[in-house]
């Protein structure tokens, strides 16, 4: 009797071995596919670090692409994936606010280093974008040194995809003489309209920066320089320059000033083409 009883308790403890060595084995196998992650602020970022790092690491972003930057809040929620992160890139024009407001948020024990990717001006021009790919494949061969062979062919790959784009989209502005149109603008889509040959002869901010008086001026500037289109921008309401537009019956149309999702994955050529897209529509006619 005695002798089944310990037959029967060496099995059930063998029993229990192999299930914590199955679930042991399970724990380091799972551990080993997971993806370091990196978070970003903006999908501008976002966009670079998924087209670069393809499979090797996760992305987690931070700020909607619809969504103004300096507007936004962080979430309770976004306090955990600060502190499990290793990595946080964000923008030059963030560093004394989000960023900051970032670093007080972080546990004194946490390993996250931040980083603010020192390109100036605004992402949706391809020149500035592509400046931006360089930097940011730097930081990541920094940070994960083992896939930095993989990290500079894919950049090199997205720049020649930005380049051959951004080549076409110049051609077909020339093609329809962008540069004999006048515009007035958002200061945030400024640049893409002169990348894109196009004179913007006034700017503005937005829709609460702008007094009475400032949209008189506005509106008399664009009757006397002949304006035909005014930009706004998706990211600050996307409504500040649609009364000049009504006004002087010309058109008023909303770009992105941030990659967007297309096909469920943020596209900056997805972006770029389509801003560039509502340009050709609204100036051909």
């Amino acid at each position: 009797m005695v002798k089944i009883f310990r037959r029967l308790l060496n099995k059930f403890f063998s029993a229990i071995l192999f299930a914590l060595l199955i679930s042991f084995c399970t724990s380091i196998l799972y551990a080993g596919d997971v993806k370091p992650f990196v978070i970003v602020t903006t999908t501008a970022i976002e966009s670079i670090v998924s087209e670069v790092a393809k499979d090797n690491l996760q992305v987690i972003t931070l700020i909607p692409p619809d969504t103004c930057p300096g507007h936004f809040d962080l979430k309770p929620s976004d306090a955990l994936k600060l502190n499990s992160a290793k990595l946080l890139l964000g923008h030059s024009f963030e560093k004394e606010t989000f960023l900051k407001k970032i670093a007080g948020l972080i546990q004194k024990e946490s390993a996250l280093r931040i980083v603010a990717v020192s390109v100036e001006g605004s992402w949706m021009v391809p020149d500035t974008y592509i400046s931006a790919i360089d930097e940011i494949t730097k930081i990541l061969k920094g940070q994960f040194p083992q896939q930095a062979q993989d990290f500079e062919s894919n950049a090199f790959r997205y720049k020649e995809q930005i380049k051959k784009e951004s080549e076409h989209l110049k051609t077909r502005a020339r093609r329809l003489r962008l540069d004999q149109v006048n515009a007035v603008a958002s200061n945030m889509q400024k640049d893409l309209l002169v990348w894109l040959g196009i004179n913007v002869v006034a700017v503005y901010g937005r829709q609460d920066e702008i007094s009475a008086l400032e949209l008189q001026r506005l509106i008399e500037q664009a009757r006397v320089n002949d304006v035909r289109v005014v930009v706004d921008n998706l990211q600050s309401a996307g409504k500040a320059g649609k009364p000049i537009a009504d006004e002087l019956g010309i058109a008023h149309i909303v770009l992105s000033n941030f990659p967007r999702v297309y096909g469920g994955k943020v596209s900056y050529l997805g972006t770029l083409k389509e801003n560039a897209q509502q340009l050709f529509n609204i100036l051909k006619k």
